[in-house]
């Protein structure tokens, strides 16, 4: 198979949509400016997020902001690791300013983490990889990457978000058991 991009256009997700999947990793310096980032994720289930309707184990890539930026930087979200990702809508900061659009981050420890295999991450040598082009290898310097870039946007996000772990287990469509995943 020759290279190819993965999941065409970003998306954005609309207030009160959930994407469920697993985090693959996060392209920088993306967008007309340079400024932006794209963050892809592997569909968990069948869900919506933005005009479109992925199906499980398909490629999803999401515009970044200030907020979802800091949120997938923490040490914690790593390539592979299952996560639902909520748009809580337009916020005003409390000491004025522009509005943001405020994103949570939930991490639930009751479905497994992706191994290398399973996520397709293409080792840069391999231009025939069914898996992302940029996939981030180093999950240390994606993070580190993840953070300078959170740290650029903070001084005018404003951002006030937290990640959460998840004391019950998410509840799947479809209720499948862990061997049942086709990724």
């Amino acid at each position: 198979m020759a290279r190819r991009e993965l999941g065409g256009n970003a998306h954005k997700i609309l207030q009160g949509q959930v994407l469920k999947g697993f985090f693959i990793n996060t392209d920088f310096n993306q967008g007309p400016k340079q400024n932006s980032c794209i963050h892809t994720f592997k569909a968990y289930c069948d869900q919506k997020i933005g005009d479109e309707t992925f199906s499980r184990g398909s490629y999803i890539r999401l515009w970044g902001s200030g907020v979802l930026d800091g949120e997938l930087a923490k040490p914690e979200i790593v390539p592979g690791i299952y996560v639902e990702v909520e748009n809580h809508g337009l916020t005003q900061p409390k000491k004025g300013g522009d509005p943001y659009w405020l994103y949570k981050v939930f991490l639930d420890d009751a479905v497994p983490s992706m191994s290398g295999d399973e996520l397709g991450v293409a080792d840069g040598n391999d231009q025939d990889s069914a898996g992302p082009v940029n996939a981030n290898a180093n999950s240390a310097n994606a993070n580190s990457a993840n953070a300078n870039s959170a740290n650029a946007n903070s001084a005018h996000t404003n951002a006030a978000s937290e990640v959460t772990q998840s004391a019950s287990p998410v509840a799947a469509s479809n209720d499948i058991e862990d061997d049942d995943l086709p990724f």
